[in-house]
């Protein structure tokens, strides 16, 4: 029979690494969601510079805009 002090220092250690993984994982997982919402950002921007370098008559007239 193993002794308590052993087991007991098991058991931590498993939860340590159980808690390290958990938190590995949590930072991949916001490092993923920061890189998505990083380039959602950027094709947004990218859009709005490309529809603002078309020249004039290109886009059809908005609904109620007038020049």
């Amino acid at each position: 029979m193993p002794e308590p002090l052993a087991l007991a220092l098991a058991l931590a250690l498993a939860l340590a690494l159980a808690l390290a993984l958990a938190l590995a994982l949590a930072l991949a997982l916001a490092l993923a969601l920061a890189l998505a919402l990083a380039l959602a950002l950027a094709l947004a921007l990218a859009l709005a510079l490309a529809l603002a370098h078309l020249p004039a008559g290109v886009l059809p007239p908005t609904r109620g805009f007038s020049s």
